[in-house]
């Protein structure tokens, strides 16, 4: 019993965070300094927040990643998924140039 509680514990200490990262284009470079917020999603992903960002003058994100931790992991297993905490980084695309046509 003393080695499963042990090995119970060293799994939940030797964890650590992930992410996932999302890009939109790998080949361009990114427009800005990323962007960070901690996002809240709830009652096993039945409400989920919605991530604004109006400093984006593209209306477009070039990459987004979200990212949790060992503390994050806790409190959802507590919670029983009830509460779910994120962290979400994403960086604005460039704005498209518009290059008008002849007529």
């Amino acid at each position: 019993m003393r080695l499963l509680l042990a090995l119970a514990f060293a799994s939940t200490i030797a964890t650590s965070c992930y992410h996932v990262r999302t890009v939109a284009n790998p080949e361009t470079q990114r427009h800005n300094i990323p962007t960070s917020q901690t996002a809240w999603v709830l009652f096993w992903g039945l409400a989920q927040p919605r991530i604004l960002a109006p400093e984006c003058k593209s209306e477009a994100f070039q990459d987004v990643r979200t990212s949790t931790n060992l503390g994050y992991a806790l409190l959802t297993v507590v919670t029983l998924g009830i509460v779910c905490p994120l962290d979400v980084e994403y960086t604005c695309a460039k704005p498209c140039e518009v290059i008008p046509t002849p007529q």
